[in-house]
This record gives C-alpha cells, sequence and structure tokens, in this order.
C-alpha cells in the first residue's frame, strides 16, 4: 500500500513523498505517519484496531517556579568493582512567575525566556547536599556542571517563557566518586543481580538544609526498594505540599545496578569471527525472544468504570509478569522490545533488571520508510529524549536499537526500490534523531 500525500520542502527542493507500508492481510495503511505502536495497524501475528486514547494514567502538575522533572542515573565502574563513577542528572523545570504588582519580585527577577537567569533562579531556591548511606566519601569526590536551555515544542518551534508560557530546561550534573567494594549487577545465570537506589529530592532553601543551590541526593546500599508503581518512581512522581517561593518539594528514586556492558563484533578472519556481549568482562551467551504487546487492547483503560480500568491495568502487569517468568522458566537470559509494538512500562524494566535478563530495546519504527520534515523529526526528537531519559538508569537495558527491518525494507516497495538513495538518506536522519 501506498499513498502520495502533499509534497515536502527540504534542502533539495520539492517532491512528493510516496511511502510503502505492509500489506499484511487485515492491516491499516499509513501507519508510519503516526508515532504509534505499528502493530495497532495490524501484523502477521494479530488484528488490525487500531486502538486510540490515553492509556496510562495521566498526571497534572502544578507548579509556579521550579519542578523536579525526571533524574536519570549513569555509571561506569571497574570490572572487579574496585570502584565506580555515579554520574547523577537532575531536570529541573523553571517558570519564574511575572513580577506581582503589589509585593517584590520571586527569586531570578521575574518571567524571563534567558536560560542564564532560569539558571540563577534556581540556584536562588534550591538546595544541594549529598550522603552515601554505609560509604565514606573521599574528599573532593563530588563535581557539578549545570546547564539551562529553553524547551522547545513537539513541533520543534522555540518557546519563549516569558510570551508564550513556556519554561526552561535547568539540567544539573553531579559526578560522585564511590570507593569499593561495589556490588556489581550481573545478567541471569553469570551472579547476583545487586541494586542500588538512588533518591532525588528537590526543595525550597532553609536554614536547617544547608547552603547551596541544588536537590538531595541519596545512595542507598540496602536491598532492593519497592517497585516504581509504589514508589511513583516516574517523571514528576512523589510531588509533595509546596514549599517556598512556590516550589514543589519532589522526590524521584531510581533502582540501578553497576555493570560495564560491550558488543564484541570481530569480523571473521584467521581467527574466526564473534558477535557477543561481554557483561562485566566475561562473554555472556545471550538467549531469548521477542516481546510484543501483551494485549491489542493495550493500557490501564478496561472499562467506563475506575475499578473496571484498575482491574485491566493490573491484569496488564500480571500477564508481563507471567510472560518474564516463563522466559525465566525456559532458561532464557534476554528479551527484546520489538521495534513495531510499544515501549514497556516501568514494571516491565524494573522486573527485568531483578530477574537479570537483558533488554535490547529497539525504537518504535517497524517495517516502513518514514517522513523526516521538521515537525515529524520533532515529535520523534522528545519521543527519544524521553524514552532515553525513562531507561538509562536501568542495568538490564544493554542495546538500543535504531529500528525493526527498516533497512530491510527498502527493497520491499515500488517507491522504494525507484529512488533508494532519497529513501536511504531520509533514514539515515531519522535514525540518527531517534537512537
Amino acid at each position: 500500500m501506498s499513498a502520495s500525500l502533499t509534497p515536502r520542502v527540504d534542502g533539495c527542493g520539492t517532491k512528493p513523498l510516496p511511502a510503502g507500508t505492509g500489506e499484511v492481510i487485515g492491516s491499516l495503511p499509513h501507519y508510519n505517519f503516526a508515532r504509534k505502536g505499528a502493530s495497532d495497524s495490524g501484523w502477521d501475528w494479530g488484528p488490525a484496531f487500531s486502538p486510540v486514547g490515553i492509556y496510562t494514567a495521566p498526571q497534572l502538575v502544578a507548579y509556579r517556579t521550579v519542578y523536579l522533572a525526571d533524574v536519570v542515573v549513569a555509571h561506569t565502574v571497574n570490572e572487579d568493582g574496585s570502584g565506580a563513577l555515579l554520574a547523577v542528572r537532575a531536570v529541573l523545570r523553571v517558570h519564574p512567575p511575572p513580577p506581582h504588582p503589589l509585593g517584590p519580585q520571586p527569586p531570578g527577577g521575574g518571567a524571563s525566556a534567558d536560560p542564564a537567569a532560569a539558571t540563577a533562579a534556581t540556584a536562588a531556591i534550591t538546595c544541594l547536599t549529598f550522603a552515601v548511606e554505609g560509604v565514606t566519601l573521599p574528599a573532593n569526590s563530588t563535581h557539578a556542571v549545570v546547564r539551562a536551555e529553553r524547551r522547545r515544542r513537539a513541533t520543534g518551534v522555540e518557546a519563549d517563557a516569558a510570551e508564550e508560557g513556556g519554561d526552561t530546561e535547568v539540567v544539573h550534573d553531579q559526578y560522585l566518586w564511590m570507593p569499593g567494594p561495589v556490588r556489581l549487577w550481573w545478567p541471569r545465570g553469570y551472579g547476583a543481580q545487586s541494586m542500588y537506589n538512588v533518591t532525588v529530592n528537590a526543595g525550597p532553601c532553609s536554614g536547617d538544609r544547608g547552603g547551596g543551590g541544588g536537590a538531595d541526593l541519596t545512595l542507598s546500599k540496602g536491598s532492593p526498594g519497592p517497585s516504581p508503581s509504589e514508589t511513583g518512581a516516574g517523571a514528576g512522581a512523589g510531588a509533595r505540599a509546596a514549599g517556598g517561593a512556590g516550589y514543589s518539594d519532589v522526590t524521584i528514586t531510581r533502582q540501578i545496578g553497576f555493570r560495564t556492558v560491550e558488543l564484541v563484533d570481530r569480523k571473521p578472519g584467521a581467527g574466526g569471527g564473534t558477535y557477543h556481549l561481554r557483561i562485566n568482562g566475561s562473554p555472556v551467551f545471550v538467549k531469548g525472544a521477542n516481546m510484543v504487546p501483551v494485549d491489542v487492547f493495550h493500557g490501564h483503560g478496561g472499562g467506563p468504570r475506575e475499578d473496571e480500568a484498575l482491574l485491566k491495568g493490573r491484569a496488564a502487569v500480571e500477564t508481563m509478569e507471567r510472560l518474564l517468568a516463563a522466559a525465566t522458566s525456559a532458561n532464557m537470559n534476554a528479551v527484546r522490545v520489538w521495534g513495531g509494538g510499544r515501549y514497556q512500562s516501568d514494571a516491565f524494566y524494573a522486573r527485568c533488571d531483578e530477574l537479570g535478563l537483558l533488554v535490547w530495546q529497539e525504537s518504535m519504527f517497524a517495517c516502513a520508510s518514514y517522513p523526516r520534515d521538521e515537525h515529524f523529526l520533532a515529535a520523534v526528537r522528545a519521543e527519544a529524549v524521553f524514552q532515553a531519559r525513562r531507561l538509562a538508569s536501568h542495568p538490564s537495558v544493554v542495546i538500543w536499537g535504531g529500528n525493526n527491518e527498516n533497512e530491510a525494507a527498502l527493497d520491499w516497495y515500488k517507491e522504494t526500490k525507484a529512488n533508494p538513495i532519497m529513501y536511504a538518506v531520509d533514514l539515515s536522519v531519522v535514525r540518527r534523531v531517534a537512537v
């Protein structure tokens, strides 16, 4: 199936964008123009129902000045566990309110779209302290880098915080050296799945919180904590009563595991070829299967009544846990999140962390050519940033794949075969944005 849509304009001039999509019996055409799961439009293993609507629990977040929107944790660790460098990124959204005509201006000097002003406003009312439970930190073991930029709408157009009601994103990167011994996370069958809880709290400055600007961070060396569904570990979770200067006091927890990962790709030669993963310096024999959406009517919405919706959500989690348990019973140690479906839930990745199941995570593009106009790429960019931040802290996620069979699809459709270079360029542009 194909469609010749309105002409597009790019550096090569104006040209039509015919795009081939799958011709599976019962499938709906043109899924490649909508950012939703490709298999919603039908696949060779499932029906074409194309469900629409909000299918995860929405959140309404209100704040006046500064809000802790997300926390991303990355690390490098010595393979023998003798030490680790922890990089914690706190993403704050800053929206200085306009000056009140009857009172003093808030910290930061009122509304401004200037990133430097937003950074100053954040430092003026936010506090940062570090504590590592059970670990004595060496002197001068931390280093902070702070930057700010205007947030962009999904259309790719830069928002003006003063005129458009937008905000500025302030990114606080804190680097922390942890002396050993550090317990390592291992894939299933190769060792224990040791986990650490990293908690970031952003709140207003007060006399008992110490000086400086930023957020509290605590690294716990205890046993794995509650699941994200219990702690509200997603972006924006854990909001408590607002504090001084209109600041929402927010806590976000991430559960992490320390491990190294390397993809060993040696071409065939005198010594033979190999393509395998090396985790913590040890070669791993990967055994796994594809993970497709567990339900064609996905999400938490099971009916008009709240109890039905909650029941549907629990059923989806139970199905996911049953499938992962089946994978471990079959002696698998890996799952591939297929690029023709949807990104899995927080509970899925947390469970893979706990079970030691390696995750091959693909961006959601499959078996088609995709547009590369400004608006589409802006949506893809926002999607990629959100998912990368959400999943980066999980030790189970060891491979990021760009798509499912998009390269192969260049030789499937008459449109792509007639102009292979144009579609190959389109693919490379979308892939650079997506991964």
